[in-house]
């Protein structure tokens, strides 16, 4: 779901983008390249990436954290979003993710995978007649729970932990995302 920004009040008309991008975006910062790579729906409807080449880090932004990620854009765009994330990084790039550690290329596949692997098993319950309620009680995300929620209340307040204590909200999202359209 689009936001029109114009029609929010309270929006001083400085802070509305002029630049809009649809391919990757190069600028010069300090010696370095800064190259701001749109990605798919993924968080949101409206996701980048950046990649300092000198540095070789990754600022990947909402669509890559510690624990199950919020889905506000769409999973498979999510997934394809990742693959973009893999493509850029090489072995030794620091990826800064949008919630928790700095992390790597490696995180970042299993991380797709992971959510390969939870689209795949939710699609197959929509198949089978599931309900959303059915889906949430079939759990899953149980196999990723140990890796997924390991320490992520390091990094995240007291009511996310709350929305985060097991995949359940991932997995509606999911359900929600990937059930047939009426």
């Amino acid at each position: 779901m689009r936001v029109d920004l114009m029609a929010q009040k309270g929006f001083d008309q400085a802070g509305i983008p002029t630049l809009i991008f649809t391919s990757p975006l190069t600028l010069h910062m300090d010696g370095d390249e800064a190259v701001i790579i749109p990605v798919p729906p993924a968080h949101t409807d409206a996701d980048s990436m950046v990649y300092f080449r000198k540095a070789d880090v990754l600022m990947i932004g909402d669509f890559f954290r510690a624990g199950y990620p919020n889905v506000g854009g769409t999973v498979n765009g999510m997934i394809a979003a990742l693959g973009m994330a893999i493509g850029t990084c090489g072995p030794n790039t620091k990826v800064v993710p949008g919630h928790g550690p700095v992390m790597n290329r490696a995180d970042i596949i299993a991380h797709r995978d992971m959510l390969m692997t939870v689209r795949d098993r939710v699609s197959e319950l929509i198949k089978q007649g599931k309900s959303e309620d059915d889906v949430v009680v079939a759990h899953p995300t149980a196999s990723y729970d140990p890796i997924s929620l390991s320490g992520i209340t390091q990094f995240y307040d007291e009511n996310t932990i709350v929305r985060y204590r097991n995949g359940d909200a991932f997995v509606k999202q999911v359900y929600e995302n990937l059930k047939p359209k009426s």
